[in-house]
């Protein structure tokens, strides 16, 4: 600026207020002639009539006005100067180009354009070369290119073998923030549930990873990112050059996880889940009436406002046939539901605990072990040294004592092992008291793909269908749910739980050729086919 305003005081011209700089703007690619380049409004300017004729344009040099192919900087160049607008190059000696120039001034500005568009071609080969290695080194050798990096990770400076180089690490708080919003996705929340959790609602503040608070987007983002499986997607303007590197980044979360998460993002998102009340409906696009297809859906009657299942569509006037069964009926069979399709994930048992426990009691003693032998080893070399005797002593009462320990836990754990096997500890340890509860029930049922079809009455039926195959009839006689099984999985489920006999097990096996009969309707109206 100070140049051109040097240029304008010598000359005794004005300089305009209105001044046209691109910044970081592309004279090679065009950028600085797109929607938003200042070099674009001027020629828009000069093509409205706005720029009087006469005027003076004012570049650094020629190449500043474009560096793209020669037919077309030329041509920009000549609709300028045509338009009575001239053109001052400072670097050139302050060269004036006008309308009316010699063929001496076309040939220099075709030669000034024709280099500039060689070295800006020249420097684009050779940046491309440099990235297409340092992206084939982030292949082969796992090398960090550039310094963004995902925002659970940190880019870290190490020595190897007197070498330095960068590599990614977990930021460990961090991590584990990541890995709670897949397991409360999984759990069935949905992205604004899971931001405002982070936020403290309902429980402990979570910083958010750029400041401030969460929000949709952000947890949306995390769960899209396959940067959690160690995976970075190198992205090229030729796609046929881009690709996947697998094992580029630490990997957070496992591909179990992941699947998972998408799952329970693909059916929230067909399902259109709206906002909840406090007391989650068990049965919500799930439990559907066996007379009409109609979603079941909670009410309240009477005037000790008890809870029942009922056909929606009756309560729409549709469905004359569906009866309604109380609530706490329902519940008792979707607790014998879970048993049988294998709920043992829903409930926090103590077992994780005592194994790491064990482990833990494990590699004491082994510490124990190996100071008790050295010492015995210094004592065969030298026993007048009383003091080892009593280190001896000691090592030996910290075993006594751990051993003491690692049998009580091999008790607890193998009582923990025979309840989880017993179905009368299952069905009362199965959590559906909390809203979280019950809403990790029901998005379970949903991952499975289970669909079950009520039918009321005095002793309802609950029809069970797998991904359109039916497994299970659950029936509720005098408060007992009785259960006839036609799958072979859920079937070997009932004999280890103590349920059948092994001589049962042959007239419940093998009867799982019956699809799920149509129609079946979602909560949206659309026939489940």
């Amino acid at each position: 600026m100070e140049a051109c305003e040097a240029w304008c005081a010598k000359n005794g011209h004005i300089l305009s207020d209105d001044t046209f700089l691109d910044e970081g703007k592309s004279g090679y690619t065009g950028d600085h002639i797109g929607p938003k380049g200042q070099l674009r409004r001027f020629l828009d300017l000069v093509e409205a009539g706005l720029i009087p004729q006469g005027s003076y344009l004012v570049v650094e040099s020629l190449d500043r006005l474009s560096r793209e192919n020669v037919n077309l900087a030329l041509e920009r160049f000549l609709s300028i100067l045509n338009a009575g607008v001239n053109i001052v190059t400072l670097m050139d000696n302050e060269k004036v180009y006008h309308a009316h120039g010699t063929a001496a001034d076309l040939i220099m500005s075709v030669l000034v354009m024709a280099r500039a568009n060689e070295e800006s071609e020249t420097k684009s080969k050779r940046a491309k070369d440099n990235w297409n290695t340092a992206f084939e080194r982030a292949r082969t050798e796992k090398k960090p290119v550039g310094k963004q990096v995902a925002l659970w990770l940190e880019l870290v400076e190490v020595v190897v073998n007197g070498i330095k180089r960068k590599e990614y690490r977990e930021r460990p708080d961090r991590v584990e923030v990541v890995q709670r919003i897949f397991r409360d996705c999984i759990a069935g929340h949905g992205f604004v549930t899971v931001a405002k959790r982070l936020n403290g609602v309902g429980g402990e503040l979570t910083p958010a990873f750029r400041g401030g608070t969460w929000c949709a987007t952000s947890v949306q983002e995390i769960l899209e990112n396959r940067c959690v499986l160690g995976e970075w997607k190198w992205k090229d303007k030729d796609k046929e050059k881009g690709g996947v590197i697998e094992g580029y980044f630490p990997q957070v979360v496992t591909m179990e996880t992941w699947e998972l998460a998408q799952q329970a993002m693909v059916k929230r998102k067909k399902r259109g889940y709206t906002k909840q009340t406090n007391n989650f409906q068990l049965w919500q696009q799930i439990g559907y009436c066996a007379v009409c297809g109609g979603s079941m859906t909670q009410v309240t009657k009477g005037e000790k406002l008890l809870k029942y299942m009922a056909c929606s569509d009756k309560r729409k006037g549709l469905c004359d046939d569906a009866l309604n069964i109380r609530s706490e009926r329902c519940e008792q069979v979707y607790k014998e539901l879970l048993v049988k399709v294998g709920a043992l994930g829903l409930i926090q048992t103590e077992a994780a605990e005592i194994t790491k426990a064990m482990t833990l009691v494990d590699a004491s003693i082994h510490t124990q072990q190996t100071i008790r032998a050295q010492h015995m080893k210094k004592l065969s070399e030298n026993a007048d040294l009383e003091f080892l005797y009593e280190l001896v002593a000691t090592a030996d009462q910290n075993l006594k004592r751990l051993k003491a320990e690692r049998e009580e836990l091999d008790v607890k754990h193998a009582a923990q092992t025979a309840a989880q096997s017993d179905k009368a500890w299952l069905l009362a340890n199965i959590p559906l008291t909390e809203r979280d509860d019950r809403q990790r029930a029901n998005a379970l049922l949903g991952r499975l793909g289970i669909v079950v079809r009520i039918r009321g009455g005095a002793t309802p039926l609950f029809t069970v269908y797998q991904r359109e195959r039916l497994i299970l009839e659950l029936r509720l006689v005098d408060e007992v749910v009785e259960s006839v099984s036609y799958n072979a999985d859920t079937t070997i489920r009932m004999y280890q739980q103590g349920e059948l006999e092994e001589h049962q097990l042959e007239i419940n096996v093998g009867f799982g050729s019956k699809k799920l009969p149509k129609p079946l309707r979602a909560g949206n109206g659309q026939d489940v086919s």
